[in-house]
């Protein structure tokens, strides 16, 4: 890019010739002669960017000549230098154009900087000399779109006049030929738009949504592919990101939940018309951080199994059979997924926000998984009622890896979106899984002591809490790995323990047990890296093969189990443990 220097200027037809020569990169020189010798001139093109790309790398200077003469041709910078000297020998006469090419070197062999150069054509004979000249320009900077984005960046063509159009909006300081390719995500082309020269000043170029057909395309995300390419060849290219949804809002989502009602909206389970599993606001907006009411969870479970078209005769106090949610509130409480809120009178409570527990609990009961959260929660029955729930939605997925949303506290649009999507998109092998891992086995009795107990009660007391790097308390939102142990060890029970999971299983203060076959309750539990002979991680050995720890890919606090049939992993990463109650 390289702004041009200040020269006389011409109107009317003479500017617009002016302009078409320039867009053809062709520049005629001008002449101050006495005679005649050379008749035709020109560089082209007149901007070049030697930088080695292969595009416009070098000039062609050509000349011819009516009668013989010797010629003489300079390269002269800004302030009139000799930089560099091109030909200097007699020629013939002739119609042949001769030329000569131009590399944007100095006579040294040293790349001149950009700038605005002229080449000079001295020639000489018996009759006397012309002197004819030519304006060059060395560009090697790329173009520069100033303000460039799209605007809005996220639309619903939909045909109502409101966010129907979103426009690639950008600021040109020179002459520019500009393209724009629309793709998806992943970057399949789905729409090209004609590539444009473009004076400077300001621009808007809209897009419909539709591919080249004509054809509107579906909800998700996409991109625009801006590429621009300046006189001298420079170009570049930008991606911008935009999404074709109903809600204006989730632009500003991160990427994780996005994609995920993105997902919903593209499966039609969200929605603005009210016909999805649960739906946006009237106002065009999703509002993620408000959070889900119990008549909301009814809507999603009774739409999301199917049950919508079903009659129940399930009457509430205070939810009246004229409600539009009556319907859906009944039929989830007749299908168990959900109950009243107050037994005694009757309540559904439909605007009451709801848990994450809650929602979990629903969820899973939906699934026809409630057995095995049965068979956990009977290791221990004086732990919350929802810890069973909370550990197969966990282990499934269900949960956001980083949630900061204790069981107990409300559960949002944005984290329910990710749930139900997940739970559309779940493998039937991981329902498989949780199955062999927690089927009626896992309700068989633990033996074990009193002092045994208090540390394993303690941990599932924590069942669903979140992963937090580094946390260890309640007051940092959830607990990493050694955090946990450290909670359930140190801070609950007193017992003296290291922080890190390397620390505490290098401790030779308490015993070191080498196989799983040997774990009691309450023993703590370390297992290495994927790959590596270090200790990253630990949990607390819970009896009967399970143990609980805390941990990313279960969204927290969760229970897990030494099965080298139906998940070798932890068998397989096993790296001892230590036996700290006795």
């Amino acid at each position: 890019m390289y702004r041009a220097v200040k020269g006389s200027s011409t109107r009317g037809p003479v500017a617009l010739v002016a302009i078409a020569v320039l867009l053809l990169g062709i520049i005629v020189g001008t002449a101050q002669a006495d005679l005649s010798v050379c008749t035709q001139h020109s560089a082209n093109p007149a901007y070049f960017s030697p930088n080695g790309d292969k595009v416009q790398d070098a000039t062609t200077i050509s000349y011819t000549l009516a009668e013989s003469a010797h010629v003489k041709l300079t390269i002269l910078n800004s302030a009139s230098a000799t930089v560099r000297t091109l030909v200097s020998a007699n020629r013939a006469a002739s119609s042949v154009p001769y030329r000569v090419v131009f590399n944007g070197r100095d006579q040294s062999g040293r790349a001149l900087p950009n700038g605005v150069y002229r080449y000079s054509l001295v020639c000489r004979n018996a009759k006397g000399t012309q002197t004819v000249s030519g304006r060059i320009v060395i560009d090697r900077i790329r173009p520069v779109l100033y303000g460039l984005g799209m605007s809005p960046g996220v639309f619903w063509p939909n045909g109502d006049g409101y966010r129907d159009v979103t426009s690639v909006k950008y600021r040109l300081s020179q002459t520019t030929l500009v393209g724009l390719r629309a793709t998806t995500y992943s970057g399949k082309t789905v729409r090209y738009f004609s590539s444009v020269w473009q004076q400077p000043g300001t621009f808007a170029r809209g897009w419909d949504g539709k591919n080249g057909s004509g054809t509107p395309l579906g909800f998700g995300s996409y991109r625009m592919i801006v590429s621009s390419r300046d006189l001298a060849g420079n170009s570049s290219r930008t991606t911008l990101g935009v999404y074709i949804s109903p809600f204006s809002d989730i632009i500003r989502e991160p990427a994780t939940f996005r994609s995920h009602i993105l997902s919903l909206i593209n499966h039609k389970a969200l929605s603005i018309s009210g016909d999805g599993w649960f739906t946006g606001r009237a106002d065009g907006t999703f509002a993620p951080s408000s959070y889900m009411r119990r008549g909301d969870l009814a809507v999603s479970l009774v739409k999301a199994f199917g049950w919508q078209n079903e009659t129940a005769s399930i009457a509430f106090s205070d939810l009246p059979t004229s409600s539009p949610l009556h319907k859906y509130a009944a039929l989830a409480v007749e299908h168990g997924v959900m109950g009243y809120q107050n037994s005694t009178t009757k309540e559904f409570g439909a605007a009451t926000p709801i848990s994450a527990a809650t929602a979990m609990i629903g969820i899973v009961k939906g699934m026809g998984l409630s057995s095995l959260a049965a068979n956990i929660r009977a290791q221990d029955t004086a732990t919350p009622s929802r810890n069973g729930y909370m550990v197969v939605a966990g282990n499934l997925g269900l949960r956001y890896s980083y949630t900061r949303i204790f069981p107990s506290r409300a559960y949002n649009r944005r984290e329910m979106s990710l749930s139900l999507d997940k739970m559309l998109h779940l493998p039937a092998w991981k329902i498989d899984r949780m199955k062999a891992l927690f089927g009626p086995a896992a309700a068989q009795p633990i033996v074990q002591t009193a002092k045994q107990k208090a540390v394993t009660n303690a941990s599932r007391q924590l069942i669903g809490y979140p992963y937090v790097w580094g946390g260890e308390s309640f007051s940092e939102g959830g607990f990493d790995c050694s955090g946990f142990v450290y909670y359930v060890f140190r801070t609950r029970l007193g017992y003296s323990i290291q922080r890190t999971s390397a620390a505490a299983g290098a401790d030779n203060r308490y015993p070191r047990i080498t196989r799983v076959s040997a774990l009691r309750p309450a023993d703590t539990v370390y297992f290495r890296a994927a790959g590596g002979n270090y200790i990253n991680h630990t949990g607390i050995y819970l009896g009967n093969g399970y143990f609980i720890h805390s941990t990313r890919s279960r969204g927290g606090v969760s229970i897990d189990r030494f099965d080298p049939v139906n998940d070798s992993y932890w068998v397989e990463q096993f790296a001892g443990g230590r036996r700290i109650v006795r």
